[in-house]
């Protein structure tokens, strides 16, 4: 999963040369290439074998590891396919109203249309068009719209909580819920 520590180790590598020396044939150090920007990473047999990578961004990652014995011998590398998961839900910072002439809007007039948008919304991976967006604008928790942007008239003054549902390609979700006052047209 993206943000949280993979755990690899060259422990299993061994040196089939036979050898009467008995440092012959022992593995030095493992080199590891992380299929990233990052930087690679040596560690050796002084040390406890394992190594810790975090990959930050979700995906598929091809990494390589090649053992180097206590002489100089490299192996040929070994290739690992690592995937990594998108954990994280999208984030909606607000909702955005608009009235009838696509002004900003702070409440809405009863009767008439409203236009609800979910442009504050962004994803540590997806692209907005890739995210999913659900309304539920009675608060009976059934969608009523979808879309990231949708138009509804309040037949009714009060109070309405408004809650936005995103989802992106993983099935990561957030709500997030807008007070959208209604009250008598002018």
């Amino acid at each position: 999963n993206e943000d949280l520590p993979i755990t690899f180790d060259g422990l299993g590598s061994y040196d089939s040369v036979a050898a009467t020396d008995d440092k012959l044939g022992v593995i030095d150090s493992w080199f590891w290439v992380w299929g990233d920007d990052s930087v690679n990473e040596t560690i050796t047999r002084n040390e406890d074998g394992f190594i810790n990578k975090t990959y930050s961004e979700p995906g598929q990652y091809t990494l390589e590891m090649s053992a180097t014995d206590i002489v100089g011998h490299e192996s040929a590398p070994k290739v690992f396919t690592v995937v990594v998961k998108d954990i994280s839900a999208p984030l909606i910072t607000n909702i955005d109203l608009f009235d009838v002439n696509m002004e900003d809007a702070s409440d809405a007039l009863q009767g008439e249309v409203l236009y609800l948008g979910a442009n504050a919304t962004t994803d540590n991976f997806d692209d907005f068009e890739d995210i999913s967006f659900t309304w539920d604008i009675n608060d009976d928790g059934i969608a009523d719209l979808n879309g990231s942007w949708v138009a509804h008239t309040f037949a009714e003054i009060g109070d309405y909580n408004v809650t936005l549902t995103a989802t992106d390609k993983a099935g990561n979700t957030m709500d997030f819920v807008k007070i959208v006052n209604v009250r008598i047209g002018d």
